[in-house]
């Protein structure tokens, strides 16, 4: 294990950012710069590496100094790297900026900062932009039919809740456990759904707050039938009760993605 801890420290920060990566060396240094760019200075920069051999320890390196905490070790996939940083975490509010993401605007944490004192609920939802490698826009989530959120967890869920969509008070996530390691690749909506359930609700303000790369663990076709059995535990667990016809439909609808993109791979 590598620790860094820069000097000056922020005692209580407004946010805390926490960035998580893993031979990342093609896509780090955009996220890193976009933060550390950011206008707002109230808050802290965590990076969580997990053991990178491709150059990306370097690049931290480069930008150290303007990194709050930063560590590589060996760990137990995304979440589990997620939850050490959140274990760092000293701020109010707690946002994940994976890498290849990035903050929509250098003010974003400024306009954030002006509308979280308004807030009533924990958890504060925008919006992201999502994109591809080849940068192409794909639309906005989450995808809301209205302005009056629905609470039903499979709602959420199909409107693509997503945590790069939302701001989080810390204590919040630490008060439901962080992220369950034994979801390999939902488990932020897990936590999520949690929060909201303790909390009973959250808060939408009309702000897109980042650029989110399509191209993460969850997005990825190979992990299709992955994200359709933990997302189906998952909404199971907090009290979902679609029919069956539902759930079929759901799972023709992954299975013939899953053929699509497959083919689609095969033949490039």
């Amino acid at each position: 294990m590598y620790m860094n801890q820069r000097v000056e420290v922020i005692r209580k920060p407004v946010i805390s950012i926490i960035t998580v990566c893993y031979n990342a060396v093609n896509i780090i240094e955009q996220t890193i710069l976009n933060v550390i760019d950011q206008d707002f200075k109230s808050f802290e920069y965590i990076v969580v590496d997990g053991g990178s051999t491709d150059g990306t320890i370097d690049i931290i390196e480069k930008y150290q100094d303007n990194i709050t905490v930063w560590l590589s070790e060996r760990d137990k996939g995304i979440y589990d790297a997620m939850n050490k940083g959140l274990k760092i975490a000293k701020g109010e509010w707690c946002y994940f900026m994976n890498a290849g993401d990035y903050f929509y605007d250098l003010n974003l944490l400024t306009q954030f900062a002006s509308r979280c004192k308004e807030s009533k609920y924990p958890i504060i939802v925008g919006k992201v932009e999502v994109f591809n490698n080849d940068q192409t826009s794909s639309g906005y989530y989450p995808s809301f039919q209205d302005d009056i959120v629905n609470y039903n967890p499979r709602y959420l869920f199909n409107a693509h809740l997503c945590h790069q969509a939302l701001f989080v008070k810390t204590e919040s996530y630490r008060a439901v456990g962080g992220f369950d390691l034994d979801y390999k690749v939902f488990s932020d909506f897990n936590t999520i759904i949690s929060i909201i359930e303790a909390s009973g609700g959250l808060d939408k303000v009309d702000i897109i707050f980042s650029k989110y790369n399509l191209d993460g663990v969850s997005a990825d076709y190979k992990n299709a039938m992955k994200l359709f059995v933990e997302s189906e535990l998952i909404l199971k667990k907090h009290g979902d009760k679609s029919s069956q016809f539902i759930y079929y439909v759901r799972l023709m609808h992954m299975c013939l993605f899953y053929l699509k993109m497959s083919i689609r791979n095969y033949k490039r």
